[in-house]
């Protein structure tokens, strides 16, 4: 807050681009965490430690890909970016 009082707004590339995706993406996992350890007793197996680790990587993945990096375009272009075109 201080930042904002001296400095003005913090503007970043990353915080142009649209941020539902990767915010979506964090909710379906956050409630599929949720309802596993319910299913499992609050129990951490082998199975859903592996499926857990499996949709992060997931998630890491998809967000680089949909995210411009180093001022380049992002590998997969999702509805409503720039640069994205549906045909029409």
């Amino acid at each position: 807050m201080l930042w904002n009082i001296a400095e003005g707004p913090y503007e970043a590339n990353a915080l142009k681009g649209n941020l539902w995706f990767p915010i979506m993406i964090v909710l379906v996992y956050s409630c599929f965490l949720l309802i596993a350890f319910i299913v499992s007793r609050w129990r951490l197996t082998k199975k859903l430690g592996f499926s857990l680790i499996f949709l992060h990587m997931t998630f890491i993945a998809l967000t680089l890909l949909t995210n411009s990096i180093g001022g380049k375009k992002p590998v997969l272009l999702l509805p409503n970016t720039p640069g994205w075109s549906d045909g029409r």
